[in-house]
């Protein structure tokens, strides 16, 4: 029973990465891959960000943007990029 709990909570805390994983991607303007992670783990949409905030972040370049979800996301998607 205890190993049901902890593969429960462990779950959720993947889920809830994943969903902010999606909610950077798009804030960034990269829908195509938050949209493939949405639908391999299943995953709901979290609330749009600030209208004025993504018109900002999409004059930037698809390099930069991707830099700048890196960042956001921290430092191990920092190395992965």
């Amino acid at each position: 029973m205890a190993f049901g709990r902890f593969h429960f909570r462990r779950t959720l805390k993947h889920l809830r990465r994943y969903r902010h994983i999606v909610a950077v991607l798009m804030k960034y303007g990269m829908e195509d891959a938050a949209e493939t992670i949405r639908k391999r783990y299943r995953v709901g949409r979290s609330g749009p960000a600030d209208a004025q905030t993504i018109e900002n972040i999409r004059q930037h370049s698809r390099a930069k943007r991707f830099r700048m979800a890196l960042e956001e996301l921290g430092p191990t998607f920092i190395k992965f990029g």
